[in-house]
């Protein structure tokens, strides 16, 4: 091959890569991490505090039972039996729906409002009998939820009979980690780039720490997995920025506990 023919390969070989690096997503190496621990409770007004508080989109209702801020409160009700607890969560909390979407309440919520839906009753209830250090759960039903007692179901709203068969999901409440991923993605663009910045939010509502957590971030089919730690009670902020030759909205983040 003369000198002719390999500079005219070297070009081709050299525009071919350009035209494939301007088509691959490009992640920027801007990562930062900010540790935080959950809000804690300052002050008296405990009602306004859990009303104040943000709802998180998971369906382990355990995380309402094991936070600890309102175990002062409750305390107050751990002399009564088991039974007798049951019957007071079920006669004197009176039943009521809630006003729009799903809204699960804190145990000091549902005490204060004097009503609640079956989950709002079943969080108090398990909480109660959770800081009496009874084997409690909350079992989830198509449309419904209850508790579960030494593996028997306990319904406190209504006398419909449900199996264990029927269960959807058991939350067990215990000291663990409850882990729950957040997150939300910004385009940015100019005449000739976009950018994707992801802000990822990993919450512990648990009372034990989790280590090894990947967090996998998915931008036109480019990866990126990142390990933290979380502390009880606590969440940590990732923000990753791709920079992208071209736009594309597909992106998805997903958590993997060890």
């Amino acid at each position: 091959m003369n000198f002719k023919n390999m500079f005219v390969l070297f070009i081709i070989i050299l525009l071919s890569y350009i035209i494939v690096m301007q088509n691959t997503p490009n992640f920027e190496e801007k990562i930062s991490i900010k540790r935080s621990k959950l809000p804690i409770l300052l002050g008296d007004d405990l009602y306004s505090f859990y009303k104040n508080q943000p709802r998180p989109h998971s369906e382990d209702y355990s995380l309402y039972v094991v936070n600890p801020y309102d175990d002062y409160y409750l305390e107050q009700y751990t002399n009564l039996t088991t039974s007798e607890v049951i019957d007071f969560v079920r006669n004197n909390i009176s039943y009521c729906s809630d006003l729009s979407d799903e809204y699960p309440k804190y145990p000091v919520e549902t005490l204060v409002d004097g009503c609640g839906d079956c989950e709002d009753k079943a969080i108090l209830c398990a909480n109660i009998l959770y800081l009496k250090e009874v084997n409690v759960s909350l079992i989830r039903f198509k449309n419904h939820m209850n508790i579960l007692v030494d593996n028997e179901i306990v319904e406190l709203v209504n006398t419909e009979e449900y199996s264990l068969d029927d269960a959807i999901d058991v939350y067990s409440i215990n000291c663990r980690p409850i882990l729950i991923l957040d997150w939300n993605a910004i385009i940015y663009f100019t005449s000739s780039f976009y950018w994707i910045d992801l802000d990822i939010d990993v919450y512990n509502y648990g009372c034990l720490d989790v280590n090894n957590v990947t967090v996998i971030a998915n931008v036109s089919n480019v990866t990126r997995s990142i390990i933290v730690d979380v502390e009880k009670f606590s969440y940590i902020k990732i923000n990753l920025v791709f920079e992208m030759p071209f736009k594309d909205e597909e992106v998805n983040v997903t958590m993997v506990e060890k």
